[in-house]
């Protein structure tokens, strides 16, 4: 592979990284489920995503903070488990996969902190025009 390819390769690999990140920062902010995927609400989960959010919320430890610690012990449990099973190989697991590890859940916290303000304000406008388009004798007391 030559060094071109590898710089493009690299850079394709920070894009996409922040564009993952993205993805779980405004599926979590939306409270409907946490898949970058999918955001139907409590119907396709990401498992992965889902188990950092529950774990986060049962120990008040940030989604962000809890999802670094969940991705690299996956990157752990993968290299054990490729040593284990491919005669002391690591195999499946490279750098993109440590630095993925490593960054997603720091770039989730960026997004999560500067995304807040104004996703707040599109949910509340969504919120408050919802309400004025119910007639007033379909509100209930």
């Amino acid at each position: 592979m030559t060094k071109s390819e590898l710089i493009k390769r690299y850079t394709l690999f920070i894009i996409s990284l922040f564009f993952s990140a993205l993805g779980v920062a405004f599926t979590k902010h939306g409270e409907l489920g946490v898949s970058p995927t999918s955001s139907i609400a409590n119907v396709i989960l990401n498992s992965g995503e889902a188990f950092v959010k529950a774990v986060s919320d049962t120990t008040y430890i940030s989604f962000s903070n809890m999802k670094i610690i969940f991705d690299v012990a996956c990157v752990v449990i993968s290299v054990l488990l490729s040593l284990v099973f491919f005669q002391f190989k690591i195999v499946g697991t490279r750098e993109g996969t440590i630095i993925s590890a490593l960054c997603t859940g720091m770039v989730v916290k960026f997004f999560t902190k500067w995304l807040a303000a104004p996703l707040n304000r599109i949910l509340a406008d969504s919120d408050t025009s919802s309400t004025s388009e119910v007639p007033q004798s379909v509100h209930r007391t």
